[in-house]
């Protein structure tokens, strides 16, 4: 649990994995950055938890960037901050644990998720589909990749578009927005798990 805010400057590497083997960072109450990323520096994080998680906590520099690679577990904080820069999902078994809170996508490829890579939206209100030409706030990279929605409401904005990838649901997943389209045209599956 730290107290200080935590610096990636990868002084002779432009890219750095940080493998938090099981443990968890605990976010500040406070809307500050924790996670720093130095200019031209990319950062992948797996095997970690992190706890009361807003965009908020996360600061890039010029051309810097944070992906989310295998086993990373998002935990919201109640008044979590729109996503406005990318979230890049380029691993396995990710998950975003709104715990019953909100999560807004308010930028083009909000939420990323790379050929064969995966996330979840655990327990959520999603707010902020939509996809204006060829942007999408939320998109899959790829034919292969996946988006599990598990007990979460989709709220779309005006019209959202998923054009690629696949689609698992489970459990209770509702899609609302009056007078809005939710489209299909992806050629991967939609799949509806059993008693979802």
């Amino acid at each position: 649990n730290l107290t200080a805010s935590v610096f990636f400057r990868g002084k002779n590497s432009s890219t750095m994995v940080f493998d938090g083997q099981g443990m968890f960072f605990q976010m500040p109450r406070t809307a500050s950055p924790f996670l720093q990323v130095a200019a031209g520096k990319s950062v992948k994080l797996q095997n970690l938890v992190l706890k009361d998680f807003s965009p908020v906590h996360i600061r890039l520099a010029a051309g810097a960037s944070l992906v989310f690679g295998d086993n990373v577990y998002i935990q919201l904080a109640d008044n979590a901050a729109p996503v406005t820069t990318s979230f890049v999902f380029d691993g396995a078994r990710s998950v975003i644990d709104g715990r019953g809170k909100f999560l807004t996508l308010g930028a083009p490829d909000a939420v990323l998720v790379n050929d064969g890579k995966d996330v979840t939206f655990k327990d959520m209100t999603v707010l902020g589909l939509r996809s204006t030409g060829t942007a999408h706030t939320l998109r899959c990279a790829g034919a292969n990749a996946q988006v599990v929605f598990d007990d979460a409401k989709l709220v779309v904005d005006s019209f959202f578009n998923m054009i690629r990838g696949n689609v698992f649901v489970r459990n209770h997943v509702a899609i609302k927005g009056r007078g809005t389209t939710f489209a299909w045209t992806s050629a991967g599956s939609l799949t509806i798990d059993s008693n979802a």
